[in-house]
């Protein structure tokens, strides 16, 4: 994904190849920023109808994105064992790519 904004050397947040001083007024709007505008917009529009927050965008990807699981000791079984690392479910075995009560995507060590 590329992204729409990016950070000026001032630290000031902007729309990727327009800067600020372009939208001020007196500037004209050409049609290359006026298409670079409008597509931010299309895409903002696209995330708005989500009815997603950032938050809960965060939180989908990071379900989505396979993690390795947790090597964690316990006595019960004398040994390690393997904990999902999102629900700490211990029924997971390499045979499994998803935690069979979270589902999450697991990735295994090769």
């Amino acid at each position: 994904m590329v992204r729409l904004t990016e950070k000026s050397e001032r630290g000031l947040w902007h729309l990727r190849g327009v800067s600020w001083e372009q939208l001020q007024e007196g500037h004209v709007i050409t049609k290359d920023m006026s298409q670079k505008i409008y597509g931010a917009l299309a895409k903002l529009k696209d995330y708005e109808e989500t009815g997603l927050d950032p938050g809960e965008v965060e939180e989908a990807v990071q379900r989505l994105t396979p993690q390795k699981p947790k090597k964690v000791k316990r006595e019960v079984f004398s040994g390690y064992r393997d904990e999902c690392p999102r629900c700490g479910n211990f029924t997971i075995d390499s045979e499994n790519d998803f935690c069979p009560d979270y589902g999450q995507p697991l990735k295994w060590e090769e």
